[in-house]
C-alpha cells in the first residue's frame, strides 16, 4: 500500500499521528491548511496530513517506536508539558502553541506552561488570546515569580 502520495483520509477512516504513536479516527477534513480532525479517545485535535497514516483496520494498543519528543513534559499527578516560545513569528507562536496544547491533551497532562519571554509581548498577547479562547484550557495565569511565563490549566 502506497500512501506518499496521496494523503486523503476520509471520515472515520482509522489513522496513526506519526509524531505521538497514538492511532484515532478521522473525524473530518482537511481543512485549508491540510488539516484534519482526529479523535484519540475523548481528545479532538487537529494534525497536519504529513503526520498521519493509514493503519489497518484493528487498533493497536501500543505504540513502540514513537519519536523522540519535542516539548518537554515532568511527572506528577497529571504532568506538565512546558513549550518555549522565544524567537518565534507570532504565526509561528500560535502554530507551536495549538500544536502543544494537543499533546498535553493526549498525556493527560493538567496543565500547560508556556514560556512567552518579556520582548517586546506581542507572543504573550498571542498566548494570553489563545488561552482565553480555548474550550480546553480551564483557566491561565501569569507567573508572579516569571513575568515571561503563562500556566494554563487544562479540563
Amino acid at each position: 500500500m502506497d500512501d506518499s502520495d496521496s494523503k486523503d483520509f476520509q471520515a472515520g477512516e482509522l489513522v496513526k499521528l506519526l509524531s505521538l504513536g497514538k492511532t484515532g479516527s478521522v473525524v473530518s477534513g482537511p481543512d485549508r491548511k491540510n488539516r484534519y480532525l482526529v479523535r484519540f479517545g475523548a481528545a479532538e485535535i487537529q494534525c497536519h496530513s504529513q503526520d498521519l497514516k493509514k493503519t489497518a483496520a484493528k487498533r493497536k494498543g501500543s505504540a513502540k517506536n514513537s519519536p523522540k519528543r519535542a516539548l518537554s513534559a515532568s511527572s506528577g499527578s497529571g504532568g506538565s508539558l512546558k513549550i518555549d516560545l522565544h524567537g518565534l513569528t507570532k504565526a509561528e507562536a500560535l502554530e507551536r502553541l495549538e500544536t502543544a496544547l494537543d499533546r498535553a491533551l493526549l498525556k493527560n497532562c493538567d496543565q500547560l506552561e508556556i514560556v512567552h519571554g518579556l520582548g517586546s509581548g506581542a507572543i504573550k498577547g498571542v498566548v494570553e488570546a489563545f488561552c482565553s479562547k480555548s474550550k480546553n484550557i480551564a483557566q491561565h495565569s501569569l507567573s508572579i515569580q516569571n513575568p515571561g511565563l503563562t500556566t494554563a490549566w487544562l479540563k
